[in-house]
């Protein structure tokens, strides 16, 4: 790796991060309780942020931030909804589900200074970005008398976030490995 390495300049001649982005949704009433909505998504992200290493004609380097990565996120979410009822025990509630695939050439802008440092090089290529997550589902269940008292539950369930495992020395693919499932749980309760 270049042992003169200097800091990350800023450059003046960015553009700006572009964002464009597709949304088809549903939204439908099942009965006088139940609600059923569907929404399919896509965002093409261009203009990130990226470092690039450039060497001084003194035998130096130094890095400065360029346009050049590339995200585009894809995914569907359908959620069910019920009303809580009027009356001594009112039970309402909701669930949704997302399937996303969030995918990029960089999920840091940093990542080629940090690399040259480290002597490594990042395989230029389409993977998951940091904040990848393909399932989740969060569900919400409440018991109660309407304006007297509630009783709500409140759960997430999702897949873990992806990240990278570096065996041995030189080239790596980014976020070549997937964390655990996470789920939690809350209780809330109120009474006037």
């Amino acid at each position: 790796p270049p042992n003169s390495l200097l800091n990350v300049l800023g450059n003046a001649n960015l553009s700006p991060q572009k964002t464009v982005i597709y949304e088809i949704g549903l939204q439908q009433q099942i009965s006088d309780d139940f609600a059923l909505d569907v929404t399919a998504y896509r965002k093409d992200i261009r203009n990130l942020l990226s470092t690039e290493v450039l060497q001084l004609f003194t035998g130096g380097f130094y890095s400065h931030y360029i346009n050049r990565d590339y995200a585009n996120i894809k995914g569907i979410t359908i959620s069910l909804e019920k009303r809580q009822n009027e009356g001594i025990s009112g039970v309402g509630g909701s669930v949704d589900y997302t399937f996303q695939i969030a995918k990029g050439n960089a999920s840091d802008p940093n990542d080629a200074f940090l690399n040259t440092q480290a002597g490594k090089e990042t395989l230029k290529q389409m993977r998951p970005l940091d904040w990848d997550r393909r399932h989740q589902i969060n569900a919400t269940i409440s018991f109660g008398k309407v304006n007297d008292y509630n009783i709500s539950i409140i759960g997430k369930l999702a897949t873990g976030f992806p990240y990278t495992s570096v065996y041995g020395s030189g080239a790596y693919i980014e976020n070549n490995s997937r964390k655990p499932f996470t789920y939690n749980f809350d209780a809330y309760y109120y009474m006037n």
